[in-house]
């Protein structure tokens, strides 16, 4: 029997693994919603979103490119990123955290130096235990992911639930104390590196350079992500943005699922490509899209019956009345998967710039939408906000002329 359930463990270990995380980021969203004054969970939502901009960084200046570019040089590449996760982990920890101290009291937020440390601390560790388990994937096994995602949010949750904290900075706390294994390792593997500094930066060098529209595309995913979170909180308080990221972590749920693009699908897609040719990768997509339409429906008729008790279990009823903003942000959620796809279809046939351009016309319209949806709707048009981001960017990726995307 344990043999078994190891096999499909090993078999299926990319999904566990994304399991794990979501669920795990789902449910500190949730058990906070609970256990926080709904002003300090604004304030924890500020921090938490802040991250997922971090994390879309992470992604794209590091494992988009590996994926592709890796194969054949495994123990080079792995060198060279870690030296790479370790430099910019810390410089983005630091810049991010001290824009918030500094730009905190625009958000009816005062913070103090005991927060900026912990804020600081939960982007770099939070950043580090993620590249431990997304390089399983490039350079070493599956199950090594979910190992390391499974004992990181094992343990958060536990302790979350257990101490059910009432304010920001023990929250924050946990967070960090949970990460704790995952940098020590990031620390051992930094320190065995025997490969040269130079060599290391030559590669690191050729992989940002061909990663360059992977982080500027991340950049602007962090902006128009962020736009409508932050243009709430400014404008009807950090209460309404409270409300929004809570409600839509439970559409995020899916990532469980929509994270297998960014992990699983796109090497075995790179893989395919290289192998048997575009139009086995077609048929591959086209299979996906079909699956995940069936899905996607299924689930919004579950919402759309119980949406208003899915919310009142999963957040309290405090948000139960919001029921429409996660169907909203359920439109949202297919709308950004066929976003997605498309210009992962496209990274993976060797263009590197379209999902650039997607993203500086979903900036845009995320900072059109938010100024005039949001004061008149509330949280509800922020919500609505993301379904134009995500037809801005698909509309774009695939109308904007090829000849001045290749100018870029």
């Amino acid at each position: 029997m344990f043999n078994i359930f190891a096999s499909m463990i090993r078999r299926y270990s990319s999904l566990f693994d994304q399991l794990a995380v979501s669920a795990g980021n789902f449910l500190t969203v949730a058990i906070c919603a609970h256990s926080l004054p709904l002003a300090e969970q604004g304030k924890f939502v500020y921090i938490f979103s802040t991250y997922m901009g971090l994390l879309l960084i992470n992604v794209s200046g590091l494992f988009q490119g590996a994926a592709v570019r890796s194969p054949g040089r495994e123990n080079l590449y792995e060198s060279s990123l870690i030296s790479l996760q370790w430099a910019s982990a810390i410089l983005l920890s630091i810049m991010t955290g001290v824009g918030w101290y500094l730009f905190s009291p625009e958000f009816g937020w005062v913070m103090t130096l005991t927060q900026l440390l912990l804020v600081i601390s939960f982007f770099l560790f939070q950043q580090l235990a993620d590249f431990k388990r997304r390089a399983a994937y490039i350079f070493s096994v599956d199950i090594d992911a979910v190992i390391s995602s499974f004992s990181l949010y094992g343990i958060r949750v536990i302790a979350l639930l257990i101490l059910r904290p009432e304010n920001l900075n023990s929250v924050l706390l946990i967070l960090v104390l949970s990460s704790v294994i995952p940098v020590i390792q990031m620390a051992l593997s930094l320190v065995k590196i025997d490969l040269s500094l130079r060599v290391r930066c030559q590669l690191i060098s050729e992989h940002l350079h061909f990663s360059r529209f992977f982080v500027f595309g991340s950049l602007l995913s962090w902006f128009w992500t962020q736009v409508p979170v932050f243009m709430l909180g400014l404008m009807q308080g950090k209460e309404s943005a409270a409300i929004l990221v809570s409600i839509r972590g439970i559409s995020n749920v899916a990532n469980i699922l929509m994270e297998q693009l960014e992990t699983k699908v796109v090497a075995d897609w790179a893989r395919m490509y290289h192998s048997k040719g575009a139009e086995s990768l077609n048929q591959a997509i086209k299979k996906l899209n079909l699956i995940s339409f069936i899905f996607w429906l299924a689930v919004m008729a579950v919402i759309l019956l119980f949406g208003e008790q899915i919310i009142a279990l999963v957040l309290g009823n405090l948000y139960a009345p919001y029921s429409l903003v996660l169907i909203i942000s359920w439109i949202a959620y297919g709308a950004f998967y066929i976003s997605r796809v498309y210009g992962i279809q496209h990274r993976t046939l060797g263009d590197n710039r379209i999902e650039s351009v997607g993203g500086v016309f979903g900036l845009a319209v995320a900072l059109i939408a938010s100024w005039l949806i949001i004061p008149l709707f509330n949280v509800a048009g922020a919500a609505g906000v993301y379904i134009l981001i995500a037809i801005s960017m698909l509309l774009s990726q695939v109308l904007f002329p090829k000849k001045l995307v290749n100018h870029l």
